[in-house]
């Protein structure tokens, strides 16, 4: 197979994903066939490959087999410690170049030789104090290996030449997190915040603090600012548990089809709004995958069926709308003037005295149980 050719930009991105990345399938018989006669180690011979004594002149083909050797550099952390021998007592050889260390200990992070990686790592740091990316990659390191007190250190370190490195102030917060500072594990995740709004692993884990403070009000607030940005993945559903166990039910769980759909129902049982439509939208594109399925609406309103009927024939000509008219499966509607009994999101039965539970019917079924 043919080796993929990297421009310098390319290059860039693919190191920028490399902790999700498998090494391509060509480079290791690649790096394989160039060290087939033992001579020193493969580590060395780079190192010395890459800072060797060079012509100024104008090689396309040069230029591109350098571009190639960073590649492969990166990529052999992910295979140096499968080439050395056991037993041979020798430390690591270190490049004399602190990009080059932080490369190959990027490398090894990615193929989870965490403790190998560490010393190219800290030799980059040593070697180059004032690259922000440097530090807080030893940082990662440190922690991989439960060394809190020198992973903090090495984020710190970072933010000291780089106030606004998010990163770094993000992990810092979950380091002080799970050494139980919360006070300033708060203070990190604001920082993050200021800058990134949206940033969900601060929004969350900044609920987490406030609830570990036994601050359940800002706790609260906070989850519930983490579900007006977030919908989807397990730490939506970890909110909404945290919600329903400190008695807000504000947002609740829906299945639709094979769709589990997070929705805001006090939003949605509210006269029109843009948080209503917002929500609508969110039910609108769930529905979209599960074709072929009959929306029901089904609303609550204790004492007051008029209010529960008003309520859901209002849902159903704003979402009719914005389904469009290729929607041809209808949105039927129920109205009831009880109270609604529901399962929370940890399984417990709860009553309130207004709701709405949305469900999805297959046409099929629908046109079977009318025809009995």
């Amino acid at each position: 197979m043919k080796a993929k050719q990297f421009d310098r930009e390319e290059l860039e991105q693919l190191l920028a994903r490399t902790e999700e990345r498998e090494a391509p399938p060509w480079l290791l018989p690649r790096i394989m066939a160039e060290i087939e006669e033992r001579q020193p180690s493969l580590v060395e011979r780079l190192r010395r490959w890459w800072f060797r004594p060079q012509a100024i002149s104008f090689s396309p083909a040069r230029l591109l087999l350098t571009v190639a050797v960073s590649l492969c550099v990166f990529w052999l952390g992910t295979i140096v410690g499968q080439m050395r021998q056991p037993g041979a007592g020798q430390g690591p050889v270190l490049a004399d170049n602190g990009e080059a260390n932080f490369l190959i200990g990027r490398g090894l992070l990615a193929a989870g030789r965490v403790d190998q990686a560490l010393p190219f790592l800290r030799q980059a740091v040593q070697q180059e104090p004032a690259t922000p990316e440097f530090a807080h990659w030893q940082g990662v390191a440190y922690g991989a290996l439960g060394e809190i007190e020198q992973e903090r250190a090495s984020y710190i370190s970072t933010v000291q030449e780089e106030p606004n490195y998010l990163p770094s102030l993000l992990n810092l917060g979950h380091n002080y997190l799970e050494s139980g500072q919360y006070q300033q594990a708060l203070a990190q995740y604001d920082k993050v915040l200021q800058a990134d709004p949206e940033q969900p692993s601060a929004l969350y884990n900044r609920a987490l603090a406030y609830q570990m403070l036994d601050d359940s009000g800002r706790a609260e607030q906070a989850f519930l600012s983490f579900l007006d940005r977030h919908r989807t993945g397990k730490w939506a559903f970890r909110a909404l548990g945290h919600l329903h166990r400190l008695g807000n039910f504000t947002f609740r769980s829906y299945r639709l089809g094979t769709v589990q759909l997070v929705l805001n129902v006090n939003a949605l049982l509210a006269p029109d709004s843009v948080g209503r439509r917002q929500e609508l939208q969110y039910l609108a594109e769930a529905l979209s995958r599960t074709p072929g399925s009959e929306l029901h609406l089904v609303a609550y309103h204790q004492g007051d069926r008029q209010a529960a009927k008003a309520a859901v024939n209002g849902l159903q000509e704003q979402l009719t709308r914005i389904l469009g008219k290729e929607h041809a499966v209808p949105v039927r509607g129920s109205w009831f003037d009880v109270s609604e009994t529901f399962s929370d999101a940890n399984g417990v039965d709860r009553q309130s005295a207004t709701g709405l539970l949305i469900f999805t019917r297959s046409k099929q079924q629908s046109n079977r149980r009318h025809s009995i």
